[in-house]
């Protein structure tokens, strides 16, 4: 019933669009703040209905970012009662150990494998060639993550889907499509399949990709946004996608995951339907209490036992 309610609404919101002879492939007259999209609950990639798992906007701040120079982002008013939040400058204290982006602000807590994200850009500073922003998905630590680089004229260096796997930054597209920053407020979406590898990257006209791309190397991690060494306003953001489980090595649709789980008490019961087993509410505080106990032998050098 979701697939079949999934793709109710999706072609009900497509017709009324139509209807209203509105045009999601228009690039002008973006307003000077963030656009404000539609709810969702669901959208389709590829005949899959991905719940939203999360929607920021940062009205309450970014106390669920990590990012990598903290003193670099602050939350800025963009509108009388609208935030978003930044890069105050394009140098950061971040090193990376290669050659890679400067400034990354992660969403702490969720691992997506197939997922869709959107969000709303503004390019704060024009840098020229390489004025860019930046999407990071698949990210397993500081040296292994995927991203794309959205800078103003594409080269090797720069406009292009991005391996970093402990080594410099390696383009994985061909793309020759310039990307036309300016001043005003932009939206982006990226799509990724983890299962046949597709990612597609989407400024403004959301029904042709800008570029693409296909690799398998990392099919699951964190998803954020940042700069190589420009600066951004971000907001509006959207993730829908299936969560990645650690304790089973699955993916999932779930509302979020427990990153933290309290075995002495009452475990918090989210939605949670795992690919190789579903979970009601009994047999899920079971599974979590020994998901737990085998990370903690793990932790302490001793063998797990059986799932």
């Amino acid at each position: 019933m979701n697939q079949i309610s999934c793709i109710y609404r999706y072609g009900m919101m497509t017709l009324c669009i139509q209807l209203l002879g509105l045009s999601l492939t228009s690039h002008a007259a973006l307003p000077q703040q963030p656009v404000s999209h539609a709810d969702q609950k669901n959208v389709l990639l590829d005949g899959i209905c991905l719940p939203l798992i999360k929607h920021e906007n940062f009205e309450q701040g970014n106390d669920q970012w990590t990012a990598t120079d903290a003193t670099a982002w602050s939350i800025q008013k963009v509108a009388d009662d609208n935030h978003a939040m930044g890069l105050n400058r394009r140098q950061s204290k971040y090193k990376p150990k290669h050659r890679s982006p400067l400034n990354i602000a992660l969403l702490n807590d969720v691992q997506v494998t197939d997922f869709v994200l959107t969000f709303d850009v503004r390019s704060t500073k024009d840098t020229g060639n390489h004025r860019d922003c930046c999407v990071f998905f698949a990210h397993q630590n500081p040296t292994q993550f995927y991203y794309a680089h959205l800078g103003a004229k594409p080269d090797p260096a720069s406009g292009q889907i991005m391996i970093v796997n402990n080594a410099p930054r390696t383009p994985m597209s061909k793309n020759k499509n310039h990307v036309g920053w300016d001043d005003d407020w932009h939206q982006v979406k990226l799509t990724r399949n983890a299962s046949n590898g597709e990612i597609k990257v989407y400024f403004d006209d959301m029904q042709k990709p800008l570029m693409t791309a296909t690799d398998k190397t990392f099919t699951k991690g964190q998803v954020g946004i940042g700069s190589f060494d420009d600066m951004n306003d971000f907001d509006n953001i959207r993730l829908y996608g299936r969560t990645f489980n650690p304790f089973c090595g699955c993916s999932s649709v779930v509302e979020r995951q427990l990153p933290k789980l309290n075995v002495e008490g009452s475990i918090p019961f989210t939605r949670f339907f795992c690919c190789c087993q579903g979970f009601n509410r009994s047999s899920h505080r079971r599974w979590a209490i020994r998901a737990a106990t085998q990370m903690t032998r793990k932790r302490n050098g001793r063998r797990p036992t059986g799932r």
